[in-house]
C-alpha cells in the first residue's frame, strides 16, 4: 500500500460570487502532484475542531504542513506586530493539535514555509513576525514580483542545483525548539 500523506487544508478567504468557493478548504496542486510523484497518496483534511484530530490519525502515515497565512503569534506568547499578515486561528488550532498527536503517534512530519514555522511553534518555539524584527536579516524574502516571475534563489540540499522561485514569506523562525535542528542554510 502506498503511504498516505495528510495535507491540512488552507482556506480560500477571498471574496467570490461562487458559493462553493466561499471559505473553501483546499491544498495547492503542486503539493498534491509532488506527493503523487513521490509514490504517496495525498489526503486533504479541512480545519475542524481540534478534538476531532484523533479520528484522523489512522487515516494517514505522514503529514505535510503547507504554506499559507501567518501563524497567530499568541501561540508563542506574543501580541501581533504591526507588520503581521493575515492569520487564521481555526487552522492554527487544528494543525497544532494534528502536529502534537502526530508526534506522539510517531508519524512522519514535514513542513513547507508556514508549515515549518507551525511545527516549530507547535513544539514550543517562536517566530519573528516580520523580517524587520531580525536585525541580521538582509535578504528581501517577500518579493514584489508577480507570481509567474520568480526572483529568489535557493539551493537544493540533495543535488546542490540552483532554482529560482517567488517567495512571499515575511516571517521566520526565531528560537528553534528541540528536538528540531537546522540541517542546512542557503
Amino acid at each position: 500500500m502506498r503511504p498516505r500523506i495528510a495535507l491540512p487544508a488552507d482556506t480560500l478567504a477571498e471574496a467570490t460570487n461562487i458559493i462553493n468557493e466561499r471559505n473553501a478548504a483546499f491544498a495547492p496542486r503542486p503539493a498534491i502532484e509532488a506527493i503523487v510523484k513521490a509514490g504517496g497518496v495525498p489526503v486533504i483534511f479541512p480545519s475542524v475542531d481540534p478534538e476531532d484530530v484523533r479520528d484522523y490519525l489512522t487515516m494517514f502515515d505522514g503529514v505535510c504542513f503547507l504554506g499559507g497565512s501567518d501563524v497567530d503569534p499568541t501561540f508563542y506568547g506574543e501580541e501581533p506586530f504591526y507588520k503581521l499578515g493575515m492569520t487564521y486561528r481555526k487552522r492554527d488550532l487544528f494543525e497544532i493539535e494534528l502536529l502534537k498527536q502526530s508526534v506522539t503517534a510517531g508519524k512522519a512530519i514535514f513542513g513547507i514555509c508556514r508549515g515549518m514555522q507551525l511545527i516549530n511553534v507547535g513544539l514550543g518555539g517562536t517566530l519573528y513576525q516580520d523580517l524587520s524584527q531580525d536585525l541580521h536579516s538582509t535578504l528581501k524574502h517577500s518579493q514584489a514580483a508577480p507570481g509567474n516571475m520568480p526572483s529568489h534563489h535557493i539551493t537544493w540540499i540533495i543535488s546542490h542545483d540552483y532554482m529560482t522561485l517567488l517567495v512571499t514569506v515575511h516571517t521566520l523562525i526565531q528560537d528553534i525548539i528541540k528536538p528540531l535542528r537546522i540541517l542546512h542554510l542557503t
